[in-house]
């Protein structure tokens, strides 16, 4: 925070201070950033800030806004610093116990919603719910639909906990501690597993930030693993899925088709591989044979 000078108190004044510090850091598109950042920490819309850049702040929220541009240029994500991200329509509070639900994700739920019947009850899971961002959003698309998100990390379950409570789905949601789908019984056959499983290995070079913020147990695998997460749902996923039932697994870049050949040999159908925006294989859609 003592490395930030401001020239003075006016809101423009903290404009001008951030645009300098996210020039120098090389960060995309510096104003948009400098107003966004201040427009959130100071809770005005970016309108209204605009319409009176020459405003006083108080020295609470000068050094509110020091601190959040530190955070910020230091790498940490922009959703911990204002607790919330946007995905597919919704906001779902984050923190640190989480990973920030990206957009490149909603391609998982595309494919969901395009293959699963909206009139008829369903029993989906997710592996490593995390924010609840797939099953929660599943839920709320699906009216008919219940769920359960599983998760390793009883600090992420609490997440989806709060999230699941601002969705008001605590009655078709539940949430279990565990290990892939260990926690979940064999004798209610499931309709789809969805899954955003660890992915990336070790030294694998990663956007600025991920690794220092990120919580490492939904990033990283072992060394020479990639594949281990997906292998364990596979096999698992086999033994709980309904006959045609579905599976959605997101995938790292470069990976769709190793993982695609994994589900086939766990006897499951290749359906299709879904793009994200940036046109990168992202969500690999396998089915359970038919009866």
């Amino acid at each position: 925070m003592n490395q930030i000078h401001f020239e003075g108190p006016r809101r423009q004044d903290l404009f001008d201070a951030a645009l300098r510090v996210l020039r120098a850091g090389d960060f995309e598109d510096p104003p948009w950033l400098a107003n966004h950042l201040l427009s959130r920490c100071l809770d005005i819309p970016r309108a209204a800030l605009l319409l009176d850049m020459q405003q006083d702040v108080v020295p609470r929220e000068m050094e509110r806004f020091a601190e959040w541009l530190g955070r910020f240029t230091a790498g940490e994500p922009l959703a911990y610093l204002e607790g919330s991200c946007g995905f597919y329509g919704r906001d779902f509070q984050v923190d640190a116990r989480v990973l920030v639900p990206r957009a490149d994700s909603e391609s998982l739920i595309e494919a969901a919603l395009d293959h699963l019947p909206a009139d008829q009850p369903l029993w989906l899971v997710d592996v490593g719910i995390g924010s609840g961002c797939l099953l929660l959003t599943l839920l709320s698309e699906l009216p008919m639909a219940l769920g359960v998100g599983v998760d390793l990390s009883a600090e992420a379950l609490q997440v989806a906990l709060r999230n699941r409570g601002l969705l008001e789905l605590q009655s078709r949601c539940g949430l279990l501690q565990g290990s892939w789908l260990a926690p979940i019984a064999r004798d209610q056959p499931l309709d789809l597993v969805i899954s955003n499983p660890p992915y990336i290995e070790p030294g694998e070079e990663l956007g600025r930030g991920v690794a220092e913020f990120e919580p490492h147990l939904a990033l990283f695998t072992d060394v020479g693993a990639a594949l281990a997460p997906y292998r364990a749902i596979l096999a698992q996923a086999q033994q709980r899925l309904k006959p045609s039932g579905w599976l959605i697994l997101e995938v790292g870049a470069g990976r769709a088709e190793q993982v695609q050949g994994a589900g086939q040999e766990a006897g499951f159908d290749w359906i299709e591989t879904r793009e994200d925006l940036g046109g990168v294989p992202r969500a690999v859609v396998l089915r359970k044979k038919g009866a």
